[in-house]
């Protein structure tokens, strides 16, 4: 712990710090803080990061939590992630059948669920040519204007 307040390195206090958590917590409390007051501050964030991946939780409530957040972050996600490439994939269909994405198009779908989107895409995706296009377009943005 002194080679940490006397460097001042993060590559010491990432070493050093690992082993104050199996102390007593009056006693990690104690060196920790000194640790990270003898830190610049983006060594000390980047130390607490560190830390926080290598804490275990000794709380069962705390680690119900912990997982919970997880999987709750993993399905937002999962789900922005899927949003992101069925927008990509209405780009790429309309763009094939028209040559190009109006805005106005492109507005119609921003802020549809996942399963709008996949409808959107099925209608598009069979739709022959441009006036079958604007047809599913038409639609979207006339339903769109009655549920403001």
């Amino acid at each position: 712990m002194l080679s940490v307040m006397a460097h001042r390195d993060l590559a010491i206090a990432s070493v050093v710090a690992p082993e104050i958590l199996e102390q007593p917590e009056v006693t990690r409390r104690v060196y920790l803080d000194l640790i990270y007051r003898s830190l610049p501050d983006a060594a000390e964030r980047a130390l607490k990061e560190l830390l926080m991946e290598k804490y275990e939780y000794q709380s069962n409530v705390v680690r119900e939590y912990v997982a919970q957040g997880r999987e709750e972050g993993l399905a937002e996600g999962r789900e922005q992630g899927r949003a992101e490439v069925l927008h990509s994939a209405l780009g790429k269909i309309v763009h094939a059948k028209l040559g190009n994405v109006p805005s106005r198009y492109e507005q119609a779908w921003q802020g549809l669920s996942t399963a709008a989107l996949e409808q959107l895409l099925v209608e598009l995706s069979v739709s022959r040519d441009a006036a079958e296009v604007a047809v599913v377009f038409g639609r979207l943005i006339a339903s769109s204007e009655t549920s403001i």
